[in-house]
């Protein structure tokens, strides 16, 4: 039982990590660039190329 707290805490902080550190690079990638672009991408017409492996993977639940 100790083990498995143990653990669950291990991934609550990377994760937690990971999620502050996403938005850090996103905040620097904003300050040091002058335009920024995005694109949306639709999960149908991700199944029928082979940019997603799976059908399961381009599924956004």
């Amino acid at each position: 039982m100790r083990q498995e707290k143990y653990a669950a805490k291990a991934y609550r902080s990377v994760a937690q990590k990971r999620q502050v550190e996403s938005c850090n690079y996103a905040k620097l990638f904003v300050m040091n660039h002058d335009q920024a672009a995005m694109e949306e991408l639709e999960p149908k017409s991700l199944t029928k190329t082979t940019m997603a492996k799976k059908k399961d993977d381009a599924v956004i639940a």
